[in-house]
Parts: structure tokens; C-alpha cells; sequence
């Protein structure tokens, strides 16, 4: 028997990312020559296990805190210098990594890129004030405006 940690979904059987023990023939024959798993041992298994229940605690605490992070960011205004041209153009631009490490750094909140909501474009090239939206849940968004100062 070997213990594998599936990569991909197998069709009617596992889910993605799960731990199974499956026999020799169907390990060897099937899914490590389609790469869809591979073998684990019992320490891999821990680390594993701590990492999915760390990534659920997290997932868990920002559901549960949706509404308090909204009312933190709702309107709030977040800044950044850059150097520009005189139409008012940057060097360079302002991407959702570069918005998400300010509200890390601001108001101590962890975000990932699929919470930001940029509208219509996916940087800021321009120096003004731009509404960019952050999504907890389709009910819950936070509205935040970034302003981009000239150096």
C-alpha cells in the first residue's frame, strides 16, 4: 500500500490536495504515471496537515471577521508617491500586490489579490484619486481610495 497526496482530481473517486492510501498496482500503474499524485510519507503527512488546517483557520477567521474589516476599510484613503511626467503619467504603476502590501502594512489585515477589485483596469498608471474596491463576499465590500502623489 502506499500513501499518496492526490495533485489533481480524479474523476467520481478523490478530491484534489487529499491524502489516501491506495494499493501498489493502482499507485504505480495509474496516477504516478499520469502525475496525478504522489507518494507522501508520515512526516510529509504532518506538514501537510498543519498547512491545510493554518489555510482553513485563516479562510475561517476572515469570514468571520468580514464586516469589522469592512467597516475598517470603507473610505478610507491610501497613498503613494511616485515620480511622473508633466501629463501627469508615472514611472512605473500601482498593482493590486502593491495595494495589498499597504493595507498589510496600515491597517494589519491579510488580503489576497482575489480581493481586490480595480474595476476596469488591472494598474493605476495615472497620478489621481481611483476607487478600488475590496471584496469579502459578494454583499460585503469595502471601498478604498488610492491616491498616487506626485514625487
Amino acid at each position: 500500500m502506499y500513501k499518496v497526496l492526490l495533485l489533481k482530481k480524479v474523476p467520481w473517486v478523490w478530491l484534489e490536495w487529499e491524502i489516501k492510501e491506495v494499493s501498489d498496482w493502482y499507485a504505480q500503474n495509474f496516477l504516478f504515471k499520469k502525475w496525478l499524485a504522489i507518494q507522501i510519507d508520515d512526516k510529509k503527512e504532518k506538514e501537510i496537515i498543519e498547512k491545510k488546517k493554518k489555510t482553513e483557520e485563516k479562510r475561517r477567521n476572515l469570514v468571520e471577521k468580514k464586516h469589522e474589516h469592512v467597516a475598517l476599510l470603507n473610505y478610507k484613503t491610501i497613498s503613494f508617491t511616485m515620480k511622473a511626467k508633466e501629463n501627469w503619467h508615472v514611472f512605473g504603476s500601482i498593482w493590486e500586490k502593491e495595494i495589498i502590501d499597504k493595507i498589510k502594512t496600515e491597517f494589519h489585515l491579510e488580503l489576497e489579490r482575489k480581493h481586490i477589485d480595480m474595476w476596469k483596469d488591472w494598474h493605476i498608471k495615472n497620478i489621481w484619486k481611483r476607487d478600488v474596491y475590496i471584496k469579502f463576499s459578494p454583499k460585503d465590500i469595502a471601498k478604498i481610495i488610492v491616491e498616487i502623489k506626485n514625487a
